[in-house]
């Protein structure tokens, strides 16, 4: 009996090893080149053109499955700092982004450059 319900338990887990969520998946492939960065460091304009430009990532192809891709996009649609109430920090860098602007890194927000202005 035991051993049934051991086999029954490792083949449920082993289906949800399958069906990530769009987090673990951003984490897994984004983090395997780079720090993963919070969603909520940039507007969902800003998520979109990322997710939509990977063929051409910074200059390298981080080309998704199509599945894998839309998973991505979903969470950081999501939880980008324009998507719900943002607080602290986060809401101080989403208002310094003028409505015309898409940046595609955090870098390039008016908030992260007027906070890191003196470093060379």
């Amino acid at each position: 009996m035991k051993r049934a319900i051991y086999i029954a338990l490792a083949v449920m887990l082993g289906g949800f090893a399958f069906a990530q969520d769009g987090k673990t998946l951003y984490q897994q492939e984004c983090g395997a080149c780079h720090m993963v960065y919070q969603p909520q460091f940039l507007p969902k304009r800003s998520w979109q053109k990322i997710m939509q430009t990977l063929q051409d990532h910074f200059g390298s192809d981080a080309s998704l499955d199509s599945a894998d891709k839309e998973k991505i996009t979903k969470y950081l649609l999501a939880n980008s700092g324009d998507s719900k109430r943002v607080l602290g920090e986060f809401r101080e860098i989403i208002q310094s982004i003028p409505p015309t602007q898409t940046p595609l890194r955090i870098s390039e927000t008016p908030y992260f450059k007027k906070e890191h202005r003196k470093i060379p």
